[in-house]
């Protein structure tokens, strides 16, 4: 399961999600906007200050940069 930790009128957030649905892969959003908790789990627990953040099974979870989300869904494509 892919989750990103988003917000809305977030550049990164759409161009990531619009290449997950490009590349055929599956994921559920989280808007830490409507989502409080989940904006504490993102800062807290994950440690990042910047979105999206991506979050997947069997992969570090790790926030936006380019070659880290061109790897990911290379390696979850062919995975």
């Amino acid at each position: 399961m892919v989750k990103v930790y988003s917000k809305y009128n977030c550049k990164n957030c759409k161009q990531v999600k619009r290449l997950l649905k490009f590349s055929g892969i599956d994921y559920v959003e989280i808007n830490v906007e409507d989502d409080a908790e989940a904006f504490q789990y993102v800062k807290e627990e994950l440690g990042f200050s910047q979105l999206p953040v991506i979050v997947a099974t069997g992969v570090e979870p790790f926030q936006f940069d380019h070659i880290k989300v061109n790897e990911f869904v290379e390696g979850y494509k062919h995975g």
